[in-house]
C-alpha cells in the first residue's frame, strides 16, 4: 500500500512538471527574445553543447545569451528550465538537468554557477 501511494506521488509530481513548463515554455516561444527567428540562438546553443573546451563553449554561450540581457521572461526562462530540467542555455545561464552552471562550462565537463554570499 504504501509503496502505490508514493508511486502516486510521483506520478502527479511529474503530471505537475509537465504541465508546468508547457505553460512556461508558451510564455517564452511568444515573448522571449530567443524565439526570435533568425537570431543565431539555435546554432549557439549547439555550439556550446559540443563546445571542446571551456573557451569554446564561452564564445558559443556569449552569442546565444546577449538575447538574455533585455529578455522581458528572463525569470520565467528560469523556471522553465528548472522545472523542465533542462539542458542547454537559458535565462542567462547554462543548465545541466535543470542545475543552474556558469556558461563559460562546456557540458562534459560541468561546474556549479557560484553566487556571492
Amino acid at each position: 500500500m504504501e509503496n502505490r501511494r508514493v508511486w502516486r506521488t510521483h506520478k502527479l509530481n511529474r503530471i505537475w512538471r509537465h504541465r508546468e513548463a508547457a505553460e512556461l515554455a508558451l510564455v517564452l516561444v511568444s515573448a522571449g527574445n530567443c524565439a526570435v527567428p533568425g537570431t543565431g540562438w539555435n546554432q549557439a546553443e549547439i555550439s556550446h553543447a559540443t563546445a571542446p573546451n571551456s573557451s569554446t563553449a564561452a564564445d558559443a554561450a556569449h552569442q546565444a545569451l546577449k538575447f538574455c540581457i533585455d529578455c522581458p521572461v528572463i525569470n520565467e526562462c528560469a523556471q522553465w528550465a528548472t522545472i523542465d530540467r533542462y539542458t542547454g542555455l537559458a535565462a542567462g545561464s547554462s543548465w545541466i538537468r535543470g542545475q543552474e552552471y556558469d556558461p563559460n562550462t562546456t557540458i562534459n565537463n560541468p561546474r556549479p554557477k557560484t553566487t556571492a554570499a
